[in-house]
């Protein structure tokens, strides 16, 4: 499932919530909403499991650097992603 096909989603299922179909203008604001608060929680969940990495591997600091670029690099591609859809 792609993010422009995640985001459609949360929007239908927003409008069912609000029982009407929304206006242009709030149509266009959702997502950004949505990518905005996906940017947030990636964010949080990489520092997080970046932190865990060094912590578990601190005698094998090399393999934790390598798992935090790793981490670093896919987080980039989601962000790219997501700036895609707007």
């Amino acid at each position: 499932m792609t993010l422009e096909s995640l985001t459609n989603d949360a929007v239908g299922q927003i409008e069912e919530v609000f029982s009407k179909k929304l206006t242009a203008q709030e149509t266009e604001k959702v997502p950004k909403i949505v990518e905005k608060t996906l940017i947030k929680a990636v964010t949080g969940v990489t520092k997080h499991y970046v932190d865990a990495a060094s912590l578990c591997c601190g005698p094998e600091a090399d393999m934790a650097h390598k798992i935090k670029e790793e981490v670093e690099r896919k987080k980039h591609a989601l962000f790219g992603n997501l700036i895609s859809l707007r």
